[in-house]
């Protein structure tokens, strides 16, 4: 098994930090990968790599810049639709290769994440209790891979829907279809999710005997 895990908000000004992804069985990447090749090189609609800020808000000097909303909503359905068709939900009874976008080593939030991971994969119960194995998280070009693209998605969604929860701002028209695809989706086990908010984050530290300052 292999899961593409991103991040949305996490600079540090921002009031909410999401990271999402997806998992499923490795070789299914592969063909998944060839999909979706596929749909950015389709005339009219071509794109080099998603990135959803970019492509949503069609920023300056990006590939998006000047793309009417009818074309960008069109585009996010046809790559939805292909999520929506190699979802999957498993028993893991094999190790789970972590696969984040790249970093440069010296990036904090790199060695955050080898700090958590790098200690973790070296417990005796470490796939029992983790699904992790040695060498089993790696950073990769977000360009170049489309479950990473993916799973940039899924994080800009989710950061948009909490920032409509938590600070009341509208959601975009392809926030609403991504949400409703995603989120009402009619298999209940499409996904799996949870947030915690501040007073939250705030009692679990108490519980577990820190001060809070």
């Amino acid at each position: 098994m292999t899961i593409y895990i991103d991040d949305s908000g996490t600079r540090p000004e921002n009031a909410v930090a999401v990271a999402a992804g997806w998992m499923a069985d490795t070789d299914s990447w592969v063909d998944f990968q060839a999909d979706w090749d596929k749909a950015r090189d389709i005339d009219g609609d071509k794109f080099d790599s998603m990135h959803m800020a970019e492509f949503v808000f069609g920023r300056r000097g990006t590939e998006f810049e000047g793309w009417s909303l009818e074309k960008k909503q069109r585009i996010s359905a046809r790559l939805r639709g292909m999520i929506d068709t190699w979802r999957q939900k498993e028993k893991v009874t094999e190790s789970i290769e972590h696969i984040f976008d790249w970093m440069d080593p010296g990036d904090p939030r790199r060695k955050e994440i080898g700090a958590v991971f790098g200690p973790a994969e070296g417990e005796p119960e470490a796939l029992r209790c983790y699904g992790l194995g040695k060498g089993g998280f790696s950073f990769k070009p977000k360009k170049n891979l489309a479950p990473l693209q993916a799973a940039d998605m899924l994080a800009w969604l989710t950061y948009q829907w909490l920032l409509n929860e938590c600070e009341g701002k509208k959601l975009n028209p392809i926030a609403t279809e991504s949400f409703r695809d995603f989120y009402l989706h009619r298999n209940k086990t499409f996904l799996e999710g949870g947030d915690n908010k501040r007073a939250d984050l705030a009692d679990w530290v108490r519980m577990k005997g820190f001060a809070i300052s």
